[in-house]
């Protein structure tokens, strides 16, 4: 699952970059596939960190208070930390704007390492444990 989640991760930045090609060479030509690009990996990372949010979701009384607890908490940084994305665009411009978001979603993955990777862990380990009795 780790290695699931670094794939759409890097798949995810990767789009980015992409949207930074598209604004230095201000073509239309190539919008189209920016788009299926970027759709793309926005759904291979949104299925991925779906099977995520499932296996973290032990008790199965409560699976769906927990599934929607964790994709509400997934949703408030898109919510709360877009609000200034429009400032940073217009300070840097587009090219460098995109740059930062990959920088930024790169310099967060880490952060992120020790927590999923300790947290999978623990839900196999559970889940083979209910698997015995």
């Amino acid at each position: 699952m780790v290695t699931s989640l670094w794939i759409g991760a890097i798949l995810q930045m990767a789009s980015n970059l992409i949207f930074t090609w598209q604004a230095l060479v201000a073509s239309t030509c190539g919008a189209d596939a920016d788009i299926i690009v970027e759709n793309f990996t926005g759904a291979i990372g949104t299925v991925i960190f779906v099977a995520y949010l499932s296996a973290l979701c032990q008790n199965p009384l409560h699976t769906a208070t927990q599934y929607a607890l964790l994709t509400a908490l997934a949703a408030v940084g898109r919510t709360y930390l877009s609000a200034g994305a429009g400032y940073v665009a217009e300070w840097a411009g587009w090219p460098m704007f995109f740059v930062i978001s990959s920088l930024t979603a790169l310099r967060a993955s880490p952060c992120w390492y020790g927590c999923n990777s300790a947290d999978i862990s623990a839900a196999s380990s559970a889940d083979a444990h209910r698997c015995d009795d």
